[in-house]
């Protein structure tokens, strides 16, 4: 049967919209992810563009699914969509449990001298989190959490080069310290930040003192990425 319009049992379109709903993303948010237009997912969901494998394959690791999910019969407990925090949920094969997946990026922040990035980039592969670890290190809805990994050292001992970050990207203004992730004059970063409660001006650093701090910046000219939340590495 070739990929196009596919129709449910209870004459649904596919389910593009049902899992994007339940990973609390937009239209446009989703469009990010896989680099096309809001209007494009619009007509994937409503079937008026072909949902090819390729579409399938790029829209499962941006959703957190298998591609055969996204034209499968739904289950009775997911007929309807989800608006829950941890609506994500669902059972991965080799899991016995329930999991949560997060995207995961080809991509290195830096924690050294910086990298150039110049456009949003793609999701590779997702990661399996258990909803019960989950809920305990953050109440943000699944769908704005994602992970990259760290290049450098100039955070250590806090973050080394190779580990795993999971970064919040509802926490997109700096409103209390901590290590966020950022674009800095060109070049995607991973730093603490601190706030002067006299001034309300920031302080971005490294946590190696080999490396040098922007003092007194104004912190509304930031553009967040999001908090990092957890660190994960090879030991």
């Amino acid at each position: 049967m070739p990929f196009g319009i596919i129709l449910r049992k209870n004459g649904a379109m596919n389910r593009i919209k049902e899992f994007r709903v339940r990973a609390g993303l937009s239209m446009e948010a989703l469009a990010t992810r896989v680099n096309t237009t809001a209007p494009t997912i619009n007509k994937l969901e409503k079937g008026h563009r072909r949902l090819n494998t390729e579409w399938m394959d790029r829209l499962a690791v941006a959703l957190g699914c298998k591609p055969a999910d996204l034209i499968a019969e739904a289950s009775p407990s997911h007929r309807e969509p989800s608006t829950s925090s941890l609506a994500e949920e669902r059972c991965v094969q080799g899991y016995d449990y329930a999991t949560i997946l997060i995207p995961s990026y080809d991509l290195a922040l830096s924690a050294g001298p910086g990298t150039w990035c110049e456009t949003d980039p793609v999701p590779m592969w997702s990661e399996p989190f258990d909803p019960r670890w989950l809920r305990r290190i953050t109440a943000s809805p699944a769908g704005n959490l994602f992970l990259v990994s760290v290049s450098g050292d100039s955070m250590e001992p806090t973050l080394h080069d190779g580990d795993h970050i999971l970064i919040d990207r509802t926490e997109n203004a700096i409103r209390r310290d901590g290590v966020y992730a950022m674009r800095f004059h060109d070049h995607l970063l991973v730093k603490r930040v601190t706030i002067d409660v006299r001034s309300g001006r920031v302080t971005i650093s490294s946590d190696n003192s080999r490396y040098d701090s922007y003092r007194d910046v104004d912190g509304g000219e930031l553009n967040i990425v999001g908090r990092i939340i957890w660190v994960g590495r090879k030991l």
